[in-house]
């Protein structure tokens, strides 16, 4: 009997991940398309060639099970909020070591046009999530989790996730927050959950900036090569946010290490 191994391995999540990245430049290569359009064709294309080979296995589930919590609500509330803060800084960091070119200045503009806020929202808090962790957290995770552990899927989906961001500025805070959602997908068992906080990240600042809440370096575009630092003290009050949403988010998985200790 042939044991087929859990699709897709490594090399295959590479070449998936290459392939949207080529038909994104091949689709759109003078970036006149809509945002989010090209988006969901390129991810969309390539989540129907692969998906009905995609891991079944359905004894991968955490213990947790895939129940609504409003503890897990709130945790990734506060995650969303907060680390997308704390992205955001580690984005600025990034632009004061590597400084953006004007080009990718004009480019990155586009997300906070909102002269016309439906254009920019469906595909940054609908289209973004729908397609990306349909891909990484949806198809890639469960299957590398099963071959080679969730550490090293979690931290693989991850890179590959900045990768498809295509530049290092947007990249550096798409790794860190890969692997927040991949441990949100493997706490969970669903990719509901990883679906809303990355539509979280993704919509609080502009969300916030239609509000009037307009803070430089956080919802704003760049407004120079270096970037703008995010203030302290909006910076200190994210942080403490982000450490409480991740307590809250992976709250069932430390009371079972600390129930499995006392049982020893």
């Amino acid at each position: 009997m042939i044991s087929l191994r859990p699709f897709p391995g490594p090399l295959v999540s590479v070449v998936l991940t290459v392939l949207v990245i080529v038909l994104v430049f091949f689709l759109d290569p003078r970036r006149i398309w809509p945002l989010g359009l090209v988006n969901l064709a390129a991810f969309g294309l390539v989540l129907a060639v692969s998906w009905p080979f995609r891991h079944r296995d359905s004894a991968f589930s955490p213990a947790t099970g895939n129940q609504f919590s409003a503890t897990l609500l709130l945790g990734v509330l506060l995650s969303a909020w907060g680390g997308g803060i704390v992205v955001g800084e580690l984005g600025n960091l990034v632009l004061r070591l590597w400084p953006m070119p004007a080009a990718w200045i004009a480019v990155l503009a586009r997300l906070f046009d909102l002269s016309s806020p439906v254009k920019v929202l469906v595909p940054l808090m609908v289209i973004a999530p729908l397609t990306e962790e349909g891909l990484f957290r949806g198809l890639m995770l469960p299957a590398l989790a099963r071959r080679y552990g969730a550490a090293t899927a979690v931290f693989w989906t991850s890179l590959l996730f900045a990768l498809v961001h295509l530049n290092p500025w947007q990249g550096a805070g798409a790794l860190v927050a890969g692997l927040y959602l991949g441990a949100l997908r493997l706490r969970t068992g669903s990719v509901f959950w990883p679906m809303l906080a990355h539509s979280l990240f993704n919509g609080f600042p502009l969300l916030l900036s239609l509000a009037g809440f307009v803070v430089a370096g956080y919802n704003t575009p760049p407004s120079s090569a270096a970037g703008d630092p995010i203030p302290a003290a909006l910076l200190l009050p994210a942080a403490l946010a982000l450490g409480l949403g991740l307590v809250l988010s992976f709250r069932g998985c430390f009371t079972r290490k600390l129930s499995a200790r006392m049982e020893k």
